[in-house]
């Protein structure tokens, strides 16, 4: 394998621990959320040794609404050993987390031509309303990622109703974790439909998971140029 080539990580979500575990739950599970809420997080065991991830990742879930759509935020993040996050500057940002994604539900259809796993393609032509608590499959792009996750260190993803936001002081646009990408625009998610409460689901053939490019551990001895905390 050529230096700097990933291999595809796929990790799937434990909704009743909060873990990312290497092979699916037998049991069926649920775990919800409000719309306005910090909602689920789910973490990799601490890495034991240095593991570098870099190129574009994805999410995929079962999902269920109790109103008639449902906005999910999909956001990477790097905790150290005592649990506090890592953030990073970004071009707009000062305080950014790893990698963020986001899907409205009702724009979930998929471009079979142009969709790859890690990549999905959504043609956002056909809007298709949610019937509520109907479980539906959706496929979230996260924008790609370099990152060397130290030894100790975890990483995480979280899935929410809202923008990612964290308490420190205001980037140069106001906002606090999400700079430009911020998605509370006036008369768009002050909609009804978008503060309600979403269940995600696992069961049998609808295992959540997410798919991360990992670079295998003998080619870390090349200068990828990926963060490092």
């Amino acid at each position: 394998m050529a230096a700097g080539a990933h291999r595809w990580s796929r990790h799937y979500l434990d909704l009743d621990t909060g873990g990312l575990t290497e092979h699916p739950p037998h049991a069926t599970q649920a775990a919800e959320f409000t719309a306005r809420s910090a909602g689920l997080l789910f973490a990799l065991p601490a890495a034991e040794h240095d593991a570098e991830f870099t190129g574009p990742a994805a999410m995929t879930l079962f999902a269920s609404s109790d109103t008639r759509d449902a906005d999910l935020f999909v956001t990477v993040h790097l905790f150290d050993p005592d649990g506090t996050e890592v953030l990073f500057t970004g071009a707009s940002e000062p305080n950014a987390p790893v990698s963020q994604g986001w899907l409205r539900m009702s724009h979930r259809e998929l471009d079979p031509a142009l969709s790859l796993p890690h990549r999905p393609w959504h043609p956002h032509t056909t809007p298709a309303p949610l019937q509520p608590h109907q479980v539906y499959e959706a496929h979230v792009e996260i924008w790609p990622l370099s990152i060397v996750v130290p030894a100790g260190y975890r990483l995480a993803v979280s899935i929410r109703g809202q923008d990612y936001t964290h308490d420190l002081a205001p980037g140069p646009l106001g906002v606090r974790g999400s700079g430009p990408f911020w998605h509370e625009l006036p008369g768009d998610r002050d909609d009804p439909a978008y503060d309600g409460r979403t269940t995600l689901h696992s069961a049998p053939g609808q295992h959540p998971s997410l798919l991360l490019p990992l670079i295998p551990a003998e080619d870390h001895d090349h200068d990828s140029g990926a963060f490092r905390p």
